[in-house]
Order: C-alpha cells, then structure tokens, then sequence
C-alpha cells in the first residue's frame, strides 16, 4: 500500500531518516499537511513522517501500546477506529481517534518498573506515520483495513479503556503458578484504582490474563 496516497486531513512533521527526531526546531508548531513534505525528500529514502496529535490535527489522538500485552488487550478493548498503524513486529500498536475538548496527553507506567505501558497522545506530541522506517528497520504500515479515518469517540471513554488495558498489563507479569490469591488480592486493587467495574473485568480483563 502507497501510504502518501491516503488523504487525511491531519498536520505532518518531517523527521529524521530512520528516526523519530522531528528535523525541525519547534515542530509542534510547525505541522504541514501531507502534500508539502514533498519539499523535505522522498518517504523513506529521506525522512520519515510525524503526524501531530491533539489540537494540531482537529482532535486527533493516538493510543499507543507499549507494555506487556497491551496489543492484545487493546484488541478487546479499545473502541472500533478506522485508523490503526504498527510493524512487523508490533503490529495494531497504535489507535488512533479523535476526541472533542481536551486533548491533554497522558503517560501510565507499570507501579514498579516505571517503565511505559501504555499512552493516550494528545497535544504536545507527535506519531510516526506508515511508510516511515522505524529505527528498528522495520516499516511502519496501516494494518488491514485500517487505513480510513479515525473514529470520533468521547475522551472519558478513551480514558477507562487506557486505565483497563493498563490493568491488563500489569496483571501479566504477576502470574505465577500458585499464586492465585496474590494476584487476586492485585487484580481487585488495581480495578478499584482504574475503575474497572466486575461487569467489565470478567468478560474482558480475566479473559485476557
């Protein structure tokens, strides 16, 4: 698929060849849409392409899963979107919507390593686009079919299903063969704080872990 035939009426920031780097100074000012990048050499022989997430691209944000069975999870839970982007070897690792109001970013890390789990992008950052290599080697794609326009969905929404596939992730790592009650005593802690209600965490969540 020509990814730099796909119309969308997001703001681009070049980046460095192979990199994530915006080539620009002050980048979060200075989006352009898709057609002016030609001015900056070719995808990805020459640079790799940023869209600009939050109020730079009309709401645009970008849930970006980098824990411990966030792919999966977010498979059961994130709202169906028409835009959904990743690589060979983390593939659907990014969903994209957009959402009215405020487009805040927000960053939840695992409560012991402090290590990124997972991501809602919004202002103040930006997303390597398909056709980009990422500095792995491996291209960046739109998955199957995911190469329309994003869903709008309300950021409330977005927030409880960032908290639960966090919740998710965590839990993965405490398993152990006869730990049953520790990870219960965990699992019942971290839905009290994510507000994961019992509806949600027996079909979806116990279902995953």
């Amino acid at each position: 698929m020509n990814s730099n035939n796909i119309e969308h009426d997001f703001h681009y920031v070049p980046l460095v060849a192979k990199t994530k780097r915006p080539l620009e100074a002050d980048w979060q000012n200075r989006g352009v849409k898709r057609d002016a990048l030609a001015s900056f050499g070719s995808v990805p022989a020459d640079i790799n392409v940023g869209v600009l997430t939050g109020a730079a691209s009309d709401g645009l944000v970008d849930i970006d899963l980098d824990g411990p069975m966030t792919i999966e999870a977010g498979a059961r839970i994130l709202p169906s979107t028409g835009l959904v982007t990743g690589r060979c070897s983390r593939p659907a690792s990014h969903w994209f919507y957009r959402v009215e109001g405020d487009t805040g970013t927000i960053r939840l890390t695992h409560p012991v390593s402090r290590g990124m789990i997972v991501e809602l992008r919004g202002n103040g950052c930006q997303t390597m686009m398909a056709g980009s290599e990422h500095p792995d080697g491996e291209l960046v794609r739109f998955e199957d079919g995911k190469d329309s326009q994003p869903s709008w969905v309300s950021r409330e929404d977005l927030l409880k299903a960032v908290r639960q596939i966090a919740t998710v992730s965590v839990l993965s790592g405490l398993w152990t063969p006869g730990g049953r009650h520790t990870l219960t005593l965990w699992f019942a802690g971290l839905c009290a704080c994510n507000e994961v209600s019992q509806e949600v965490a027996c079909p979806h969540l116990v279902a995953q872990v």
